[in-house]
């Protein structure tokens, strides 16, 4: 699936995707590709993933001549590991909704909000315990991994137990913490391990703060569930839609 190029990032974030058009007549002459793709390179080898990614679609969308967009495709294809660009701009579009709430949190306002994330069960890492679900099955940025607090203590067995999507309402905390300073705001404060995870542990993630949740199960999590392979009793499933 081709997608057209944004003109801002926060259309990414309010998950509009398969919206983006190039406007009409936006066509790109050849004598501005070169520094475009020169200032794409210099943000990717700063970190500044998403700003780069998004430069390198306008080209490809937009560029007149098949060499320029060609040029980009590939570069797009590099960035992303051989899986064109949906993976790595639907995890931008995370991020920069994470931030845009982090800094609302920031700012002294509240405002809660349903987010819908998986568990990451079976990951094989010290990870935090849910992944957004538009993020899949990977991680590029730490904002797409959460740390939840409960208030009830007994939520923080039941999350690590099932697969599919939960429904976290609530609000998102100012400021990001690591597994350390996360488990001080759980009742069960740990020391310093070390040892093998430990870069995972010191990685700081958003924080959530959990007024209400609920869970629907994949649909073979829902057929071992009915011979009681669940831990989520009726009472936290999600109603139907």
């Amino acid at each position: 699936m081709r997608i057209r190029p944004c003109r801002v990032l926060a259309a990414l974030a309010a998950g509009i995707l398969s919206a983006c058009t190039a406007g009409a007549g936006s066509r790109l002459p050849s004598e501005r590709v070169g520094p475009m793709l020169f200032k794409a390179e210099q943000l990717l080898d700063q970190g500044e993933t998403c700003s780069g990614l998004l430069i390198l679609v306008e080209v490809r969308e937009t560029a007149d001549e098949p060499a320029d967009r060609a040029q980009a495709a590939t570069r797009l294809l590099e960035a992303n590991q051989g899986d064109d660009t949906l993976p790595l701009l639907a995890a931008c579009a995370v991020r920069s909704r994470v931030l845009a709430m982090m800094d609302t949190a920031r700012s002294g306002v509240s405002d809660v909000v349903t987010l819908r994330v998986r568990s990451t069960v079976g990951w094989g890492c010290p990870c935090p315990p849910f992944v957004f679900a538009a993020s899949g099955d990977t991680a590029i940025f730490e904002e797409e991994m959460l740390y939840p607090v409960f208030t009830d203590p007994a939520d923080y067995d039941r999350v690590w137990e099932d697969r599919g999507i939960y429904r976290l309402t609530g609000r998102m905390n100012s400021m990001p913490l690591d597994f350390y300073n996360w488990s001080k705001l759980t009742g069960k404060p740990q020391e310093f391990g070390g040892g093998d995870g430990e870069e995972y542990r010191l990685k700081r993630h958003p924080v959530f703060e959990v007024e209400s949740w609920c869970f629907r199960p994949d649909p073979g999590v829902a057929e071992g569930a009915a011979e009681g392979g669940s831990s989520l009793d009726a009472s936290h499933r999600c109603p139907q839609d």
